[in-house]
């Protein structure tokens, strides 16, 4: 099983949509490193506008967005561009693209490949679950519900991790409808992945809240937290409160065998 990691960065620093300050991490960290942990054959490619210094090891694609480099959303949306740009130019059997404020904190990721094999296509539900939230209030949005013939009742999906089988056709047709979706109206990645999904008509495997674990402002679970796949730190309260839950549970169970032992 041969599997690619694609990263796309751009613009000159680097930006967080959720408020997370990680300058002190290299630009493709924590995704780079907790990804080779679990794939340590995967090879790795980045798309970037900028010059930027890497391991010899990691494929750098220097491109030039068509986007308009003077707008505020312009690395986001390049970055929306690219993920799903890589994904369809990989020549691995399974490419993954993932934002590069990803953390992975379960071997369990592993089977994203498999899901892949399976369906595709796999890439996590959005917190905001229905596409008329995410696409109301999500940032940068196109979304016209005039235009949605679900009345803004179907899914809204997260665009970290997204998982490809490359030679599965229905899931390429979705990404290549995306692509035409974002260059012609320029715009929220989420909202054009959903919209791509319903013009196509195939659906992928929708990967639990637990493989993107986002603020519990807009979804909240211990179930969420105890069983955390991948963590998405660009949130700023994501880490703290993740490791909190860890340590709570720790303790919890520290105490229950010291109880078992008396």
């Amino acid at each position: 099983m041969s599997i690619e990691l694609i990263l796309s960065e751009f613009g000159p620093s680097r930006l967080n949509a959720g408020g997370a300050d990680l300058s002190a991490l290299s630009r493709l960290n924590p995704t780079l490193d907790s990804f080779k942990k679990i794939f340590p054959d995967a090879k790795v490619t980045l798309y970037t506008d900028q010059v930027i210094k890497l391991d010899p090891s990691i494929k750098v694609v220097k491109v030039n967005p068509h986007f308009k480099k003077s707008g505020p959303r312009y690395g986001w949306r390049a970055n929306d561009y690219y993920c799903i740009y890589g994904l369809l130019n990989s020549n691995e059997e399974y490419a993954i693209s993932m934002d590069a404020d990803m953390l992975i904190v379960s071997p369990k990721f592993s089977a994203i490949a498999e899901l892949a094999k399976v369906f595709g296509l796999a890439l996590p539900l959005n917190p905001r679950l229905m596409l008329l939230v995410d696409g109301t209030i999500g940032a940068d949005s196109t979304y016209r519900i005039q235009d949605d013939i679900t009345l803004g009742t179907s899914l809204a999906y997260n665009m970290s991790p997204i998982a490809f089988s490359t030679r599965h056709s229905k899931a390429r047709l979705v990404l290549e409808e995306y692509l035409l979706r974002i260059t012609n109206n320029p715009g929220r990645g989420p909202v054009h992945m959903a919209e791509s999904i319903l013009g196509v008509g195939y659906q992928p495997c929708v990967l639990p809240p637990q493989w993107c674990v986002c603020t519990p402002k807009d979804l909240n679970s211990k179930h969420i937290w105890n069983e955390a796949i991948c963590l998405h730190i660009g949130h700023s309260d994501v880490y703290r409160i993740w490791r909190l839950k860890k340590f709570i549970k720790a303790l919890k169970q520290k105490i229950i065998e010291r109880i078992k032992w008396q």
